[in-house]
């Protein structure tokens, strides 16, 4: 199938459907929202690159290695007290 035959067949397979959600969810995917430069979202729903993803563990990994971080057994100490 040619590119012109694949978009015509696109735009009338699109037309035909009804449900918001599902266009929303083809939206998202022809945006390249959901591409695999997306490798993660954020608790408040937004997408992160994969760059920030990467820059966001190797700061980690810093902050692990000069020993700051909070053991398990701190944090069900610490969360005892909310």
């Amino acid at each position: 199938m040619s590119t012109a035959d694949l978009k015509m067949d696109l735009h009338k397979f699109i037309d035909t459907i009804n449900d918001n959600t599902i266009l929303k969810a083809v939206h998202k995917l022809l945006k390249g929202q959901l591409t695999i430069d997306t490798p993660g979202y954020l608790v408040n729903g937004k997408s992160i690159s994969k760059k920030e993803f990467v820059k966001r563990i190797e700061e980690a990994e810093d902050e692990i290695s000069k020993g700051d971080y909070m053991t398990l057994a701190a944090l069900e100490k610490e969360s005892k007290k909310w």
